[in-house]
């Protein structure tokens, strides 16, 4: 039998007691560093992730005062007029199109505004002015009598709509100054849930490249470019202080008038009554109102349809219920 304790030594040196012994000694630097090389690698993870969280709040913050400068009133500050023009092209249903937006104030200090659709089946123009609402399309005028916040909701959003406003999720990759102007480069990915995918029918994961110019001094935007790849799909340009524009059917209104009333929430709690001074030849309604139905009698037996609308005689006086579906 071989003798084993002598097969672990070699000239009275004991091979199992010493490599014990440097393992032991050894092992405590192998954590160390180990240690080090964890606690460095958190810390430059941690970094990464604070500067990638830090330029997002600040991109973030950046758009938020951009948006804060652009407004109607800002637009309007220094300028007898403005006129917006959006283009929408490559969309997921339909036509490409075009809307154009001229507004200013009048002497009372209401808006004046007059807005076009062109380039779908259904285009339109319209006109906003002394708080009434007006459209035409191509066949008949119809003048909508204004009810409840309908004016601030309906005709005052409508024209803070079309100013434009960024999207702070945004990532913004370049900033360049010329002149008086500032231009940003940024870009974003498409999501499932966006308009991106949902409207303009891009895939997820797409990168959208936007273009923003805006004013150094006042941060008002002036125009805005956005793509995908080569397409080009949207475009946003302001234009100060350009020719009046006031639509030929706004202009040939009849002087004569006829009157229609409106009351609302007939029966309700809050009845109210509506009188509207509107020119003849002009089809008169009102807005949708969710929750309630218009109605040509009071008593709530004959709804008051798009298609009466347009068989309505336009020389004689009017009078419309609008009352909810369990006042009936």
């Amino acid at each position: 039998m071989a003798d084993t304790t002598n097969a672990q030594k070699y000239k009275g040196y004991d091979l199992d007691r010493n490599s014990s012994h440097r393992r032991r000694k050894n092992q405590p630097w192998f954590w160390k560093v180990l240690g080090i090389s964890l606690l460095l690698t958190i810390i430059i993870l941690a970094g990464v992730v604070f500067g990638v969280l830090h330029k997002t709040h600040k991109n973030a913050k950046h758009m938020e005062e951009i948006n804060a400068a652009n407004n109607i009133e800002a637009l309007l500050k220094d300028h007898k007029n403005v006129t917006i023009t959006t283009s929408y092209s490559h969309l997921a249903e339909g036509s490409d199109y075009t809307t154009t937006r001229q507004v200013r104030k009048d002497k009372k200090g209401n808006y004046f505004s007059y807005f076009k659709k062109e380039g779908t089946d259904a285009d339109y123009k319209e006109v906003i002015a002394n708080k009434e609402l007006y459209r035409y399309n191509d066949k008949y005028v119809q003048y909508y009598g204004l009810i409840g916040d309908d004016y601030e909701q309906e005709c005052v959003k409508s024209i803070e709509d079309s100013v434009f406003q960024g999207d702070t999720k945004d990532q913004l990759q370049n900033e360049k100054e010329r002149d008086n102007t500032i231009t940003l480069q940024l870009t974003t990915k498409v999501q499932a849930s966006d308009e991106y995918a949902t409207t303009y029918g891009f895939s997820v994961g797409d990168t959208i490249e936007k273009t923003i110019t805006m004013d150094k001094k006042t941060q008002i935007v002036t125009s805005v470019e956005e793509k995908c790849g080569d397409e080009v799909f949207y475009g946003y340009n302001v234009e100060f202080d350009g020719q009046k524009k006031v639509p030929v059917f706004y202009q040939k209104l009849e002087k004569e008038k006829r009157v229609c009333t409106v009351y609302s929430d007939y029966n309700g709690e809050n009845n109210q009554e509506y009188t509207y001074n509107i020119p003849v030849d002009v089809y008169f309604t009102v807005l949708d109102h969710e929750g309630y139905k218009v109605y040509e009698d009071e008593n709530g037996n004959k709804e008051f349809t798009e298609y009466q609308m347009q068989i309505q005689n336009p020389e004689t006086d009017l009078s419309l219920y609008v009352k909810t579906a369990s006042s009936k």
